[in-house]
């Protein structure tokens, strides 16, 4: 709230042209948009730090700025500069804008001027600036000055000073936006004006030497024969004051804004109890002030009285005495009140020369009045007729007579009126009287017939009718209940003694409804069940919070390893369906396919298939071929080795063969060789070389059997066993079927390539896995999966409930984020608690509300069951307690209680009403001309 006097309104000077733009060169600081929260904190004459006010990033650019390399220095420059001025010049004010009227004038330039001015000034404390509002915010005159009549007609020119916010000071800046060809902008500038002050008027009839301040102590420091005050540093009248109060014992407190003098107080306070031997514990928030007053008392030599005591490294050196001079103090006291004798003359002096100044006064008022007129003397009757004499005479007796026989003022019938009355005609005493009569004949008339006809009690007087009308149009027939509406009134009685327990209850629903909407909102359509269901589903239990949490925590990463899961699976049941649509497979999706996938995957990349193997008719035929032709190649291959190890150039077997049988007869080995290895060797070659025929045909079937060239290393036969082995295992005909179609493709590298495909789906499965297993560190695996390692179609299956399980969580945990009103990204379980158990206390303070005793016949339309408002309940019943004390019989009252009568009774009773108004404000005309009171209209009787 803005509350300023209206002494405080500035008048700004005609000169102050500069009001007219914010252009004009070292007049403005731009500031930016200030937050309406820190103008109100100016408002309410709060210290507000510069950096609430500007924007340094848009000061050190805009309007004002300074051009100097330190950042610190740019920020406070302009400040410095506005402080100077302020300091240097009293007629200049400093002013912060609100709201901005841009017009374009000559040459298309714009122009920008102040609409508002708020007064400030610039405090500098600790090394900070600081923003304080040191008058009323005041309209732009010269602005307005300038405005055309027709201009300004358009705008309510409200008196500033009468606004209450700054949102009032806003809507009358933006009335501007209703002028052609003016714009509103709402920014903020700091600037300064010249003011015109007050002229200095003394008042003589007002001079006063007293001071304001009621000073306790004299204007003397030292006053002998009075206890001393010890103070180590100077003091004013209210810092003398505050430390006598704390001298004599009393409590005391004393405020101001920084820089008004509480700590030098307070440390005079604590060196005058010092010294009456007392100790004083001296404890503030502020370690700067601390260490100030350690300071002070180590200059004034006087440190050893005091220790700190948030100093780590404090020793007993505070013990230790230092050498101070002493003072003579009687000496020093009579060397004090020479002094004030002395200034007591200079008192003296100056008190006699105001006062000679004000005898000069007198003097010069005496001297301006008029000489007084001559005395008019008394005519000479010596002249006239005797007669004429006795006339005067008779005349005067006459007068004289009557004079003494007229009643005394205070038999008058208008004694009551006093002389200094501001009465302009004679018949108004006498027309407020005659009105009364006339209101108080009206009232008895209405009294009469509430009393005869409606059965009221009598009313004696006009306060009494007062009390009537008022406790009668307390009571609303249409919320008084029917079961009170009866002869005995039994039900009224029982509402009445039931309130309390009744109020109870309500009070127990409200409480738990007061704290569930302090800690919830937005609950309509909510079932705090099934968020808890969402969240415990059928991998928790409510005892297992820290888990639950985890996963609320964690549900971000949760949701998006389930969402990528569900993205495998759905690319393996993808690959299922175009594997069934080429291969001619009708297979499903499920543990045996998957593993069947991974296994021709596996077997493939790990065996050697020939295309031709996979007439699975001929598999005998080819298993006996491959080991025949194997083994005769594998022979010749290693008689071959053999003769050659002996014969390393003969090439004719024949003529080899015919050496080694003589070297075996003549028992003459060739070289390292012995007879038995030579015998051996002899056999081979004649087996399996000399008489090796169509060796290049069987090397020819080899490869045409094999799909490759013969290599004794190469061991066909096992691989078409391990082919023939793994065909044979797998059981369904159509699967077989199907691996079989792709194993017969001519080109090796399409069955590889088919192959890699099968391995990286087979390596998706693999995913699925890990995912699964990491889910289930983060969550119980439901019953019904046993306790058996699961199967594929089991991961699988479990895998899309997890994430339509994390899916639940997310959206419940988005949901209680617009619920609970204090909560972060993610919602605590315990918060799903703390609702569900909120809820629950309130329907059960609901249903006891409900089965307890019949409140809605006790209560009638005021029973809103925990929303009733138990006050208009209470008055209810207080104010029929009182209407049932209106009526003289049981009948009466339920009579008026029928909607016909009771708005015949309240008709007359407000017309009574608007009676008793003109009665009051007659009885307002009566104080201001009669001299007694108006009590016995108030209690006479109205007959």
């Amino acid at each position: 709230m803005i509350n300023f006097k209206e002494s405080e309104k500035v008048n700004i000077s005609p000169i102050s042209n500069s009001l007219l733009n914010v252009f004009t060169d070292n007049y403005y600081l731009e500031l930016g948009n200030i937050d309406y929260t820190v103008i109100e904190k100016i408002l309410k004459r709060e210290l507000v730090a510069i950096d609430e006010v500007t924007c340094f990033d848009i000061q050190n650019i805009g309007i004002g700025h300074a051009s100097k390399s330190t950042k610190d220095l740019r920020d406070i420059l302009p400040f410095i500069y506005f402080e100077n001025i302020q300091n240097k010049e009293r007629s200049i004010q400093l002013f912060i804008t609100c709201g901005l009227l841009s017009k374009v004038v000559a040459n298309k330039a714009e122009t920008f001027a102040p609409i508002v001015l708020i007064q400030v000034k610039l405090v500098f404390i600790n090394g900070k600036y600081y923003l304080q509002s040191n008058g009323i915010p005041t309209e732009n005159t010269i602005l307005f000055n300038g405005l055309a009549k027709s201009e300004l007609s358009m705008v309510n020119e409200k008196a500033v000073n009468s606004f209450t916010t700054i949102y009032d000071i806003d809507e009358f800046c933006m009335q501007f936006t209703r002028l052609n060809n003016y714009v509103v902008k709402l920014e903020n500038y700091l600037t300064f004006a010249f003011t015109n002050l007050p002229s200095i008027v003394m008042d003589h009839d007002r001079y006063t030497l007293s001071s304001n301040f009621t000073s306790y102590l004299g204007n003397k420091y030292y006053i002998p024969g009075k206890e001393e005050i010890c103070n180590i540093t100077r003091l004013n009248d209210k810092q003398r004051l505050a430390v006598q109060r704390c001298s004599l014992g009393d409590n005391f407190a004393i405020s101001g804004v920084i820089g008004t003098g509480k700590t030098t107080t307070l440390m005079n306070i604590a060196s005058n109890t010092i010294r009456k031997g007392q100790k004083v514990l001296y404890v503030s928030s502020n370690l700067s002030t601390i260490e100030e007053v350690e300071n002070k008392f180590n200059e004034l030599g006087i440190g050893n009285l005091v220790a700190n005591l948030t100093d780590p490294l404090l020793g007993r050196s505070f013990f230790q005495k230092p050498k101070i001079k002493k003072i003579n103090i009687a000496d020093n006291n009579k060397q004090l009140v020479k002094a004030y004798e002395v200034v007591d003359a200079y008192e003296k002096n100056l008190t006699g020369r105001v006062l000679d100044f004000r005898f000069v006064d007198v003097i010069k008022e005496l001297l301006k009045i008029n000489k007084p007129a001559e005395d008019v003397e008394i005519d000479d009757l010596t002249g006239i007729y005797k007669y004429e004499g006795f006339e005067i005479i008779e005349a005067l007796s006459r007068i004289e007579k009557t004079r003494k026989t007229m009643p005394r003022p205070k038999d008058s019938l208008f004694s009551n009126i006093p002389v200094n009355n501001d009465i302009e005609y004679a018949d108004v005493p006498i027309g407020i009287v005659e009105n009364l009569y006339d209101y108080y004949q009206r009232l008895y008339i209405l009294k009469t017939e509430l009393e005869t006809k409606y059965g009221l009690i009598p009313i004696p007087n006009y306060a009494k009718f007062k009390n009537v009308v008022n406790d009668i149009k307390k009571v609303n027939i249409a919320e008084v209940p029917e079961s009170w509406i009866t002869l005995d009134q039994e039900k009224y009685r029982e509402a009445k003694d039931a309130f309390s327990d009744f109020k109870a209850s309500v009070y127990q629903v409200k409480e738990t409804k007061s704290i569930i909407d302090w800690e919830f909102k937005n609950l309509e359509g909510i079932d705090v069940n099934e968020l808890i269901n969402n969240i415990l589903s059928d991998y928790f239990n409510e005892s297992e919070l820290d888990k639950i949490n985890n996963v609320i925590f964690n549900i971000d990463n949760l949701r998006k390893i389930a969402k990528k899961s569900i993205k495998i699976i759905e690319e393996l049941k993808e690959f299922l369906a175009d594997f069934n649509k080429k291969y001619d497979y009708n297979g499903k999706f499920d543990s045996n396919w998957i593993k069947d996938l991974i296994g021709f995957a596996n077997f493939v990349n790990e065996n050697y298939v020939y295309n031709k193997w996979c007439n699975l008719n001929r598999c005998h035929f080819f298993n006996n071929e491959i080991r025949r032709y194997e083994e005769i190649l594998t022979n010749y291959e290693v008689a071959k080795e053999e003769y050659y190890s002996v014969f390393r150039n003969y090439k004719d077997y024949q003529e080899g063969l015919t050496k080694l049988k003589k070297a075996i007869e003549t028992k003459r080995p060739f070289r390292q060789f012995s007879l038995d290895e030579l015998k051996k060797i002899a056999e081979d070659v004649k087996k399996y070389l000399v008489n090796a025929n169509n060796i290049e045909k069987a090397y020819s079937e080899y490869e045409s059997l094999v799909g490759v060239a013969f290599s004794k290393e190469f061991n066909a036969s096992e691989k078409f066993s391990n082919f023939y082995d793994y065909i044979t295992s797998i059981e369904k005909e159509n699967l077989k079927r199907s691996f079989t179609r792709i194993l017969v493709l001519p080109n090796a590298d399409d069955v590889h390539r088919i192959a890699t495909k099968f391995k990286e789906q087979a390596s998706k499965v693999e995913v699925l896995v890990d995912n699964f297993n990491t889910f289930l560190t983060f969550v119980n695996l439901p019953s019904k999966y046993g306790q058996k390692a699961l199967g594929y179609d089991s991961i699988i299956q479990a895998l899309q409930e997890l994430s339509l399980y994390f899916e639940n969580v997310y959206q419940t945990n988005m949901l209680m984020k617009k619920i609970a009103k204090e909560s972060g990204e993610f919602v605590r379980f315990d918060s799903y608690l703390r609702l569900r158990s909120l809820l629950k206390e309130y329907e059960l303070a609901e249903e006891k509300l409900d089965q307890s005793n019949d409140y809605n016949s006790l209560y009638g339309v005021l029973y809103k069951k925990g929303q009733t408002t138990l006050n208009d309940v209470a008055m209810l019943i207080t104010s029929f307690a009182s209407y049932i004390d209106y009526f003289t019989d049981k009948e009466s009252l339920v009579k008026s209680l029928d909607p016909e009568n009771n708005k015949k009774i309240n008709e007359l009773l407000m017309e009574a009403n608007t009676i008793i108004y003109f009665i009051n404000d007659a009885f307002n005309a009566y104080n201001k001309i009669f001299k007694d009171g108006i009590g016995e209209y108030y209690y006479d009787e109205l007959d």
